[in-house]
C-alpha cells in the first residue's frame, strides 16, 4: 500500500505491515518502518481504531526519526500518539536498560538477556502500551518482539519458537 491510497499523502517516509510468527502467536499484528497502511490512519472516525506501530532496525538506521516524522503526522490529523521504545519506556524497564547496555557485564550469558529483555517488554506492555491501545490511542515503538527473534534468535541462536513462547508470556498473549 503506498501513500497514494490515502486521502492526504504522508511526509517523507513509507510504511508497510506486516507481522511474524511472534507477533502472530502473541495475538498482535506487529507494523514495521517500511511501510504503514495509511488508509487506516489517513482520518479520525467516531471510535479510534488503537494502532500498535513498532519500528525495528539496527542502530542508527532512522527509527527514531521516523517514529517522530510519523507521531507528528499522526498528531495533525487528530490522532492521539505515544511514542515509547524498548527496553525502557518505564521506571523499571529503564533500569532494566541500564544494566543490559552496561558494557561492564560481559559476563551476562545470552539467556539473562533474553529473560531481562521480555521483564522490561513485560512491564511496558502494562504500564504504557496496553492502556495506550484500550484508550485508543496509536502507539509508536522503538523495538519490540521483532528485535528479540532477531538480534536472541538469529543472531545468538537461541531457540525461536522457545523465544516465541517467552514474548507471548512477557506480552500477557
Amino acid at each position: 500500500i503506498s501513500t497514494r491510497s490515502a486521502k492526504t499523502p504522508i511526509a517523507p517516509p513509507i510504511w508497510s505491515a506486516t507481522a511474524t510468527d511472534a507477533s502472530r502467536t502473541a495475538g498482535c499484528v506487529f507494523l514495521t518502518s517500511k511501510r504503514l497502511p495509511v488508509t487506516i490512519l489517513s482520518h479520525q472516525t467516531e471510535k479510534a481504531t488503537p494502532v500498535f506501530i513498532t519500528f525495528e532496525g539496527p542502530e542508527g538506521s532512522g527509527k527514531t526519526t521516523q517514529i517522530r516524522l510519523l507521531a507528528d503526522w499522526l498528531r495533525q490529523q487528530g490522532w492521539g500518539v505515544v511514542t515509547t521504545r524498548e527496553p525502557g519506556g518505564t521506571r523499571i524497564g529503564n533500569g532494566i536498560r541500564s544494566l543490559l547496555l552496561d558494557v561492564d557485564h560481559t559476563e551476562m550469558t545470552p539467556r539473562t538477556e533474553t529473560l531481562l529483555f521480555n521483564a522490561a517488554r513485560a512491564q511496558i506492555v502494562h504500564e504504557v502500551i496496553r492502556p495506550a491501545l484500550q484508550s485508543g490511542q496509536v502507539v509508536l515503538c522503538d523495538r519490540f518482539a521483532d528485535s528479540t527473534l532477531a538480534y536472541q534468535g538469529y543472531g545468538y541462536g537461541q531457540d525461536r519458537v522457545e523465544l516465541t513462547r517467552i514474548i507471548h508470556y512477557a506480552t500477557g498473549g
